[in-house]
């Protein structure tokens, strides 16, 4: 085929260099166009606009064979295709670095723990337990045996927790407390606050022969029963027995 067969492109006016096959979508073989502004041949010399070169002989090329065209546009399917590849890619990449950065992050949390100043080790963690769980243990010792002591002496013993401080008071290393001290400190309670002792130990209310002789009418405030102060909070007892109606239950 000679080049004279070969057609001009209607914008640049350059003959096409030769012919290639058809692509899917094509009828018939398609020119092959110069790119413009593309270097000369190896011989060094440029084409001439017809598009022979000036040794004369002839460059048609056969098939494909020859100069590649340039990248046809993707059209809209392989646009989206990139697209969503480079969503794809750019989305892996996130994970990685979180990965990377959480991993990062535990190493360091274990050497600062091996170095023994990023917080506390399982070693301390397990004492700290323990020492919780003894003072826990021990906080019932002490409650326990104050109520059982305060039994038969104060009208009601949980009044000995509310009033006495039971910091005071240690447990030893076989879980027994110190009964004399607790003895002491309700007895002090019960010289501070008469009003909660039990009425076994109160004065007797009432003396004299069984007829009681003439009643005198009531004067004074009104008396409270036990049933009534095991009804107050211990600021209404103090209150009470401010106004002296604890007298007739004190026994005085």
């Amino acid at each position: 085929m000679h080049d004279s067969t070969l057609p001009r492109h209607p914008l640049t006016g350059l003959s096409a260099v030769g012919w290639r096959n058809a692509r899917p979508g094509e009828t018939g073989p398609q020119p092959i166009w110069p790119v413009l502004g593309g270097a000369p041949d190896d011989e060094g010399e440029m084409d001439d606009a017809d598009g022979t070169s000036d040794g004369g002989g002839d460059t048609e090329p056969d098939g494909d064979i020859g100069r590649e065209p340039a990248d046809e546009p993707l059209g809209e399917a392989g646009t989206k295709a990139l697209t969503a590849e480079k969503e794809r890619r750019k989305a892996e990449a996130e994970r990685r670095r979180k990965a990377e950065a959480e991993r990062d992050e535990l190493r360091r949390q274990i050497e600062a723990s091996q170095q023994g100043d990023g917080g506390p080790t399982p070693e301390q963690i397990r004492r700290e337990a323990d020492t919780a769980a003894t003072a826990r243990a021990n906080d019932r010792i002490v409650r326990s045996e104050i109520r059982a002591a305060a039994a038969g002496k104060l009208a009601d013993p949980k009044d000995a927790l509310r009033f006495l401080d039971l910091t005071r008071f240690e447990v030893d290393n076989d879980g027994q407390v110190d009964e004399d001290a607790i003895t002491e400190a309700l007895d002090d309670l019960l010289q501070s606050k008469p009003y909660l002792a039990a009425a076994t130990t109160a004065k007797p209310r009432f003396e004299g022969t069984g007829d009681g002789g003439a009643r005198k009418a009531a004067v004074g405030p009104r008396q409270l029963t036990e049933a009534d102060i095991k009804k107050m909070t211990p600021e209404q007892i103090d209150e009470a027995h401010r106004k002296g109606q604890l007298r007739d239950y004190m026994g005085s």
